[in-house]
């Protein structure tokens, strides 16, 4: 923060793999003018396809895939047209 004074950082946080949340979330950021958009949230599993948690399988579909598309589609919907405007979709290594 000393580095950039002027820069401005907001830190949120929510369970994402609720996908009402995801829609929540980014309304609670309308009254932002978000330049850049960076898709960081995800996990995986690496079990064997036997040793699998369901319930953690869910989790992980409704984050990785659910909540990556709902963010990323109302971003690009919202600015689209601003100049200079980007989305950034990251991924693990895994």
């Amino acid at each position: 923060m000393e580095k950039y004074p002027n820069l401005d950082i907001i830190i949120r946080s929510t369970d994402l793999s609720v996908p009402e949340n995801a829609y929540q979330f980014y309304d609670g950021l309308k009254g932002y003018e978000i330049e850049t958009w960076i898709n960081n949230a995800g996990f995986g599993n690496y079990d064997s396809v036997a040793g699998q948690d369901l319930k953690k399988i869910g989790m992980m579909l409704r984050l990785n895939i659910e909540a990556l598309t709902i963010l990323a589609s109302l971003f690009v919907r919202d600015y689209r047209d601003v100049e200079g405007a980007q989305l950034i979709n990251i991924s693990s290594a895994g």
